[in-house]
């Protein structure tokens, strides 16, 4: 089951389209809210990832774009439902996802940024 609190109203949460499969743990799972849509990927599982899409104004799941599940390798968060940024921990590089090109494009890569969470 998944629900959402509804923030115009803030009396309760409510019930969303369900999940149809297992495919992301609850417990070793990142999500970012990004453009409407809730991204979420289990980063932790091994070599298999799994994402899933949230689209909250249509009330259904998508498929993760093959590009950003691909390239999705640690903790990331939005800035302004505009940008969407990861830090790539094996590479201490931050990382922002162009869309267009379904891809994360390195934007600066620092020693700071190892062993991040």
């Amino acid at each position: 089951m998944v629900e959402r609190w509804d923030l115009e109203r803030e009396s309760s949460w409510e019930r969303v389209g369900d999940l149809k499969d297992g495919r992301v743990s609850r417990d070793a799972i990142d999500a970012v809210g990004w453009r409407g849509k809730l991204y979420m990927v289990n980063v932790k599982g091994g070599s298999m990832k799994d994402g899933v899409v949230y689209d909250a104004e249509k009330d259904v799941w998508e498929e993760m774009p093959a590009g950003m599940i691909g390239g999705w390798r640690g903790p990331a968060a939005a800035m302004d439902e505009e940008e969407m940024f990861m830090v790539d921990e094996a590479t201490r590089v931050l990382r922002r996802y162009d869309e267009e090109r379904d891809e994360w494009e390195k934007v600066v890569e620092s020693e700071s940024l190892r062993g991040v969470e």
